[in-house]
């Protein structure tokens, strides 16, 4: 028997929608409550954070009013961001999912920082730093789509202190600015802000991930067998068991 298609009309669908973001270290979870308001709450963290992930979702869903049955869909910060984070998150997405039988959405780090950093009616186009490794980064370009009406990613790459001066010139735009925390190469960020650009500090907000997520079209909900972690490189554990197998 053919199993049914689980890709409903969120948009056109009275539940609501579950956001987890776990791409940093300050994790959140929100949910549109019975009265129509996102709410959103931090998952505390400690050395225990796998463990606080679910029943922090339980208390956001009793807080707002609603049960599992009300959930429409599950929206998830897919990466780049923490290893442990973004897997744990991710596999408790689709778990979840599974159960309700409920589609999921992958959206990038990226795109949740810009929409949580800047303001709706803000313009500019946002080059967030990430995943600082070894003297490289990622950095992705996220802009406002003004037909949806929500931050939409052109897609990010691996760059150095030399390639990101190219990327700072070839992406220059009026009013760009720069997305970077404290964590990330301060060479890099100095090159993408020498065009000029404006630095800012970026948020991570599950309450944002809601709306972006409440704009995204219905063909890009999925089976939550599809979402995946996105890693702007291999995943350091895979090249050393790699490299252990060697040519076997």
């Amino acid at each position: 028997m053919t199993k049914p298609d689980r890709r409903k009309s969120i948009a056109a669908s009275s539940r609501s929608i579950l956001a987890i973001e776990c791409s940093t270290p300050k994790a959140s979870v929100a949910i549109r409550n019975a009265a129509g308001t996102v709410v959103e709450q931090a998952v505390p963290t400690g050395d225990r954070t796998v463990d606080r992930l679910p029943p922090s979702i339980d208390r956001l869903i009793r807080d707002a009013g609603l049960d599992r049955g009300d959930l429409g869909g599950i929206a998830v910060s897919e990466g780049p961001g923490g290893f442990t984070g973004l897997r744990v998150s991710v596999a408790l997405a689709k778990g979840i999912a599974e159960a309700l039988r409920i589609p999921t959405l992958g959206v990038s780090s990226a795109a949740v920082a810009a929409a949580s950093t800047l303001t709706a009616e803000d313009s500019r186009v946002a080059m967030v730093v990430m995943a600082t490794k070894r003297g490289t980064a990622w950095v992705e370009t996220v802009f406002r789509d003004e037909v949806a009406g929500r931050r939409v990613s052109r897609g990010g790459r691996i760059v150095d202190v030399h390639s990101a001066r190219e990327a700072a010139l070839f992406d220059a735009v009026e009013g760009r600015v720069v997305l970077a925390d404290e964590r990330q190469d301060r060479e890099i960020v100095a090159a993408l802000t020498g065009v000029p650009a404006v630095e800012l500090r970026p948020r991570h907000s599950a309450g944002a991930l809601v709306e972006l997520a409440e704009r995204a079209a219905d063909d890009e909900w999925d089976d939550p067998a599809r979402l995946l972690v996105r890693y702007p490189r291999v995943p350091e554990a895979v090249t050393l068991w790699n490299a252990q197998r060697g040519d076997r």
